[in-house]
């Protein structure tokens, strides 16, 4: 059986501007005409609507996805403060050790904070050029 039918009398300017959205949506006039009496009705949703809802969706994601990156940014944080120990610790242990192999003597105080100095000027360097590369020339400063 087919569906009943509704009969509108409506000015021509009216008829001209419904069938240029149908089309503009790319339905049929009778489509776009069920869609808009369901819009009014209530039983349907606009599509402004649906954007907004996709658009919360998105925001949601993007701040649960701030979270998990804020996360992973920390623990990269820890483990490169981690290596920096670790890579002082090395560093100063190799002085030390190559020293007394090949004097027989402990490195001597004075030149192993000068040298401990010196790394840590050129490490701290090394890390503001890091930053101006990834961060801009005032991410650096």
């Amino acid at each position: 059986m087919a569906s009943p039918q509704v009969t509108v009398r409506m000015s021509a300017e009216l008829y001209r501007a419904l069938v240029k959205m149908a089309k503009l949506e790319d339905k049929n006039l009778s489509e776009f005409t069920r869609d808009l009496i369901e819009l009014g009705m209530g039983k349907k949703q606009a599509p402004e609507g649906q954007v907004l809802e996709q658009i919360e969706t998105l925001e949601a994601n993007l701040v649960g996805m701030h979270q998990v990156l804020g996360n992973v940014l920390t623990k990269s944080m820890m483990v490169c403060a981690g290596a920096k120990y670790y890579g002082q610790l090395s560093t100063t242990f190799v002085d030390e050790m190559t020293t007394y192999i090949t004097t027989q003597q402990a490195l001597d105080p004075k030149v192993k904070a000068d040298r401990e100095r010196q790394r840590a000027e050129k490490a701290k360097q090394y890390e503001l050029d890091y930053l101006g590369e990834v961060l801009g020339p005032q991410g650096g400063e």
